[in-house]
């Protein structure tokens, strides 16, 4: 997808509720709640006639089969059950930033901060494959810090690594004017 400048980049808010409840559910902790279950089962084998051992090994291996299967092996190919909406834009200009539709002045800003790790589709480190591989490319964050001491954090949704380079006219007049240090304007323009 190409981003133009005077698109901007879009803001998220997250959602408390996961994006798909029955997944959120297939979690560790339940995974534990049936081994558990299925442990009873095991040292009570003895006391339970024979037929009733079969529908007792179905009760508890139909959920560990879905959560290996589909939770599971799932993950290689899920994205994060994270919802979220995009609630506005921030736009880059030459004399001021805005951030859904209010201008904030680039005199009244000391530094800007720009975290991009994140981006659409990305692979996610998983423990033990027990949560998504794929990103959203929600986890960046602009930060403002401004010269009367406030903070303004704000989250945006990045859909490639290269998102940021199509604001390089803006990105490298905020460095001219020690907005953004060296490392971070490198870092974001993928320059050495």
């Amino acid at each position: 997808m190409r981003a133009y400048a005077e698109e901007g980049l879009s803001i998220v808010e997250v959602s408390k509720e996961p994006r798909n409840k029955f997944y959120a559910f297939m979690e560790w902790k339940y995974l534990l709640i049936i081994f558990l279950i299925s442990l009873l089962f095991y040292f009570l084998e003895e006391y339970i006639p024979n037929e009733d051992n079969f529908y007792s090994g179905i009760f508890v291996g139909f959920p560990l089969l879905f959560y290996l299967t589909y939770v599971r092996i799932g993950n290689t190919f899920r994205k994060e059950n994270i919802k979220y909406k995009i609630i506005g834009k921030v736009f880059f200009k030459d004399d001021f930033i805005e951030i859904n539709n209010l201008k904030k002045k680039l005199i009244e800003i000391d530094y800007i901060k720009i975290d991009n790790y994140d981006f659409k589709g990305s692979l996610i480190t998983s423990i033990g494959g027990a949560n998504p591989s794929r990103s959203l490319g929600i986890s960046n964050f602009l930060t403002i810090y401004f010269k009367d001491g406030t903070i303004e954090k704000t989250q945006f949704l990045q859909e490639n690594q290269y998102y940021l380079t199509f604001f390089h006219k803006e990105l490298m007049h905020y460095h001219h004017l020690n907005l953004i240090d060296t490392p971070t304007i490198k870092r974001i323009l993928n320059s050495s």
